[in-house]
């Protein structure tokens, strides 16, 4: 069993660093679902930096109507994208409308209906369960008659990042489904992760330090910005959110302390205990 120290409740012996976005959220419901049940040491550090690129060139694809049926969103910076792409083409709104719709989990759902006022989103009643990229493209595959039956050519554009994986585009061609990607953001790392870690590795202590990361992009910010430390890596536990992001820390040949399967606070939250709770730990 692990050592937990003299504090009478063991999750106090615990510090959990949420590594995501590029901004810090106030009120960031992951920390309060882990402050909520118990755990109090959980702070947030931003690990990205975004630049948005090629919107022009977004806006110019997006109103040649007939030759997509529809977008795949898989971040709320590329449902973003294509808002500034829309204050080029206000027309553009309706436009997206008319499209098939194809959002990676609950917080990019949000934004594209938020954003472009949508009632319905393909794959919405079970939205929660569609929190990576492979599940996204399981279910577009699984929805292929809607693309036949339209009568625009049956291609999907997909906004992303320049650093996006192909999962998506490789698996979709792989079963018929033409994809066109469109670099519409660049994501690079937190020039000032170092810093922040810093700061918040010197002041815990004794206590384990657990770095929960939300993306592969995440990974080698953070994988980076420890490097740079000259820090021992075997000091802290890594926790992914989603099997992707698990393969990109296991890439790095990191042992993955446990894999939240969705990405929301309760899944992440059953996770950790679960972990936890393992006499191996």
């Amino acid at each position: 069993m692990m050592e937990l120290g003299q504090h009478p409740n063991p999750k106090q012996n615990f510090v959990f660093i949420i590594c995501k976005g590029d901004d810090h959220i106030e009120n960031d419901p992951y920390c309060q679902q882990l402050r909520n049940s118990g755990y109090q040491f959980v702070y947030q550090v931003p690990v990205l930096s975004f630049k948005f690129v090629n919107i022009s060139s977004l806006a110019v694809k997006m109103s040649q109507v007939d030759s997509y049926c529809g977008l795949i969103f898989t971040s709320t910076r590329a449902v973003i994208a294509c808002q500034q792409a829309c204050s080029i083409d206000e027309n553009l709104i309706n436009v997206i409308r008319s499209k098939l719709i194809f959002p990676v989990g609950p917080k990019t759902l949000k934004s594209v209906k938020d954003s472009f006022h949508l009632d319905h989103c393909i794959g919405e009643t079970n939205i929660d369960s569609i929190g990576s990229s492979e599940l996204l493209a399981r279910k577009i595959i699984d929805s292929r008659h809607l693309l036949i039956n339209l009568s625009c050519q049956p291609l999907l554009l997909m906004p992303c990042s320049s650093i996006a994986r192909e999962t998506i585009p490789t698996t979709l061609e792989e079963n018929g489904i033409n994809v066109e990607t469109i670099h519409c953001y660049e994501t690079g790392p937190n020039d000032n992760l170092p810093q922040q870690l810093t700061s918040l590795i010197s002041s815990e202590g004794e206590r384990q330090i657990f770095l929960i990361i939300f993306s592969p992009s995440g990974v080698d910010s953070v994988t980076s910005a420890l490097s740079s430390l000259s820090l021992d890596w075997q000091q802290f536990k890594f926790i992914a959110i989603g099997k992707t992001t698990a393969q990109a820390l296991k890439d790095l040949d990191l042992s993955v302390f446990c894999v939240s399967e969705k990405p929301n606070p309760t899944s992440l939250t059953e996770a950790i205990n679960k972990a936890l709770e393992s006499p191996m730990v």
